[in-house]
């Protein structure tokens, strides 16, 4: 579930202690042994396009690699620890069902323990050995650092983060997510707020890359909405009390909050709580990230979600076999909470990977990238659910805008929420 930059990824960067049943970490590739790194392989694999074995010809024998650059240790290291379970459990699956043009996958998780400097250096050893696939790169100012250099190295980056400054085809042309745009989050969130009447808005955010670039969103769809803005208020991202900002945004009329950082959900809701305020809450999917309950924010409180039940639709409709043979891999290691569905999100990369892979006959980056340019109605793992790169051409995020909405706080089995109405 997301993938903001500051501390951690959309819907599965988390605050939370990760259980010991970690994967074993094992060195990557040769080149990659300056870095602790740990690796999973499984038989079988995808959901791509049928290739034929004349496409494929020209893919080296062995396993296809694929790369996390990640915090595994650290100060930051559980949002790493967290992409490190759910890449496991995802490839798993995926290659349980088949095979990339007859090759296993292998994910490789690096630890760049979120310093920039470790991050570049595990980047150029990518490169320099030839690799041209990497799922999570980095966070925060170590992906700031590494994103542009892995373009420029015509790497092939396939993960779910909705910046544009990311993901923007004529600067990122090999850069491809599978999860909703920040454009998306904040049309969903102020439309949202439009067709309940919920107006005079007040924005906290955290001063960092993604939530300024989600706050222009924001306003700018509220200026297409004719929703009124009372106040904008900025917070460290290093606070530990919110009351204050909070406190600002209710002094100055405000009726309806938009949170659109990713740090210190936790503490927004917690200061909501002692200031004794009721405002509409709107979340653009940070709620689930750090886990928030419905107890713990005023009636009413939604947050976007882009895989979730349907009202009155029995809750197999979305746990299929299969998702639900992830759902429960993924609980064994983490428990059961709202991080825990990330694994859908992680196993749909790996789908669209195998879809590039499959229609290029290649693992040279510019071809597989322009494979997923030119991909539309692409089936995923959940029932309906078809990625569209084509929709939307100047932004490389394929997670179609009519398959996200928001959701109530009510959750359903494995911690998925309910979609609101």
């Amino acid at each position: 579930m997301p993938l903001p930059r500051s501390v951690g990824i959309r819907r599965t960067a988390v605050p939370a202690a990760l259980s010991a049943a970690h994967l074993l970490r094992a060195a990557a590739c040769s080149s990659c042994s300056s870095s602790s790194s740990s690796s999973s392989t499984a038989a079988g694999g995808g959901a791509g396009a049928t290739a034929s074995a004349k496409e494929c010809a020209s893919i080296p024998a062995g396993p296809i690699n694929v790369y996390n650059i990640i915090p595994l240790t650290g100060p930051t290291a559980t949002s790493g620890e967290l992409i490190e379970s759910i890449a496991g459990v995802a490839a798993d699956y995926f290659n349980a069902h088949g095979s990339i043009c007859g090759h296993k996958i292998a994910v490789h998780n690096l630890d760049d323990k979120g310093d920039p400097a470790t991050s570049l250096g595990i980047a150029r050893q990518l490169v320099n050995s030839g690799d041209t696939i990497v799922m999570q790169d980095s966070f925060g100012a170590a992906e700031d650092l590494i994103h542009p250099y892995l373009m420029q190295h015509q790497v092939l980056i396939v993960n779910g983060n909705g910046a544009y400054s990311l993901y923007n085809a004529k600067q990122n042309p090999y850069s491809f997510s599978v999860g909703p745009s920040n454009q998306e989050y904040a049309e969903v969130m102020v439309n949202w707020a439009k067709s309940h009447g919920y107006n005079n808005v007040g924005i906290l955010t955290d001063g960092s890359s993604f939530g300024n670039e989600l706050t222009a969103d924001t306003l700018a769809q509220m200026k297409a909405d004719g929703l009124k803005l009372v106040k904008t208020v900025t917070y460290s991202p290093t606070s530990v009390v919110l009351t204050t900002p909070v406190e600002q945004l209710r002094q100055a009329g405000a009726q309806t909050v938009f949170a659109t950082g990713f740090t210190d959900v936790l503490q927004i809701v917690q200061a909501i709580k002692q200031v004794g305020w009721s405002p509409h809450l709107v979340g653009w999917g940070n709620l689930a990230v750090f886990g928030v309950t419905a107890a713990q924010v005023p009636p009413g409180t939604v947050d976007s979600c882009d895989y979730r039940y349907t009202p009155g639709q029995p809750t197999s409709t979305l746990l299929t076999p299969t998702i639900l043979g992830m759902l429960k891999a993924e609980a064994a290691k983490i428990g059961i909470n709202t991080q825990t569905y990330g694994v859908i999100g992680q196993y749909i990369e790996l789908q669209a990977l195998a879809h590039a892979i499959e229609v290029a006959g290649s693992l040279n980056g510019p071809k597989m990238a322009a494979a997923l340019d030119s991909t539309s109605n692409l089936p995923t793992v959940v029932p309906g659910l078809n990625l569209d790169f084509t929709a939307t051409p100047t932004v490389h995020n394929g997670f179609p805008l009519a398959d996200f909405t928001e959701c109530t706080m009510q959750n359903g089995p494995y911690d998925i929420r309910y979609g609101a109405s």
